[in-house]
């Protein structure tokens, strides 16, 4: 293949690749008042909306999953060193 050819397709790949990135960005983004609505602190009775966990646990909210993490913290994984008990280093170069 010719070098001419070669430069005319990445050029054409770039300018796709370009074109489909403007084209669909506004399909991405979010509206100004969501954005402004997401901003907002949320009161705790506003996560009591039922979220589906698995076909083993049902449906349980945002404050019982908090509650059920707090109660039962995850528990530490052999070989795999915590970030508590990692020593600070001092170095130079």
């Amino acid at each position: 293949m010719s070098n001419a050819r070669i430069l005319i397709f990445c050029t054409a790949t770039l300018l796709a690749s370009l074109g489909l990135s403007i084209g669909l960005t506004p399909l991405a983004s979010v509206s100004p008042d969501t954005l402004q609505q997401a901003a907002i602190p949320q009161p705790l009775d506003a996560f009591d909306q039922p979220i589906r966990v698995g076909h083993r646990h049902g449906e349980m909210t945002v404050t019982q999953l908090m509650e059920y993490y707090i109660e039962h913290p995850p528990k530490a994984v052999a070989g795999v060193p915590s970030t508590a008990a990692a020593p600070v280093q001092f170095g130079g170069c």
